[in-house]
C-alpha cells in the first residue's frame, strides 16, 4: 500500500524524512518520518502583521541512516545550498566532543560514517558548514 517514501526509495538507501524548519530561526517545527502513507497535510495558521518580506535562506538537509545503529555503523546523507567547506563533530549527552573531522568540500555527499568506536548511547551529531546554519541530528548506537 501507500506508506510514504518506503514506496519509492531504495530499501538499501533508507526511507527519509522531511522536516518543515523556521525561516528566521531554522528551528525545527515538524519532522515527519517515511512513514506517512500516501499524503501528508499540515494545516496552520500564519499570526501577526506582515510588515515586510525578506529573502528565503537556503538551508541545508542532513540525514542519517539506519539510526539507530546496532553497530556505530551510519551512512551520511548531505545537501547543501552551495559548495563549501563543512567540519562534522558528534556530541556526547554533555556536549562534548566525541568525534570531529573534515568534511572537506561539500555541496551534496552521501558517505559513510564509522563511529563503531563509541559508547553505545545517544549522541548528537552537528555538521557546520561555513556559509550557513549549524545542522543537527540525534543519533543513537546500540539497541
Amino acid at each position: 500500500g501507500c506508506d510514504g517514501f518506503a514506496w519509492w526509495a531504495n530499501p538499501t538507501a533508507g526511507n527519509g524524512s522531511f522536516r518543515i524548519n523556521n525561516a528566521r530561526t531554522g528551528a525545527v517545527l515538524r519532522t515527519v518520518s517515511g512513514d506517512f502513507g500516501c499524503e501528508y497535510t499540515l494545516n496552520f495558521r500564519v499570526q501577526g502583521t506582515a510588515t515586510g518580506t525578506t529573502p528565503e535562506v537556503a538551508v541545508g538537509a542532513l540525514d542519517l541512516y539506519p539510526n539507530p545503529s546496532a553497530d556505530g555503523h551510519f551512512e551520511l546523507d548531505l545537501n547543501l545550498p552551495v559548495r563549501q567547506q563543512a567540519e562534522l563533530r558528534v556530541l556526547d549527552a554533555l556536549g562534548r566532543t566525541a568525534y570531529a573531522r573534515s568534511l572537506g568540500l561539500v555541496q551534496a555527499t552521501r558517505q559513510p560514517l564509522d563511529l563503531h568506536r563509541l559508547t553505545p548511547g545517544l549522541y548528537t551529531l552537528e555538521v557546520a558548514p561555513a556559509n550557513g546554519p549549524r545542522l543537527h541530528q540525534q543519533l543513537m548506537i546500540g539497541q
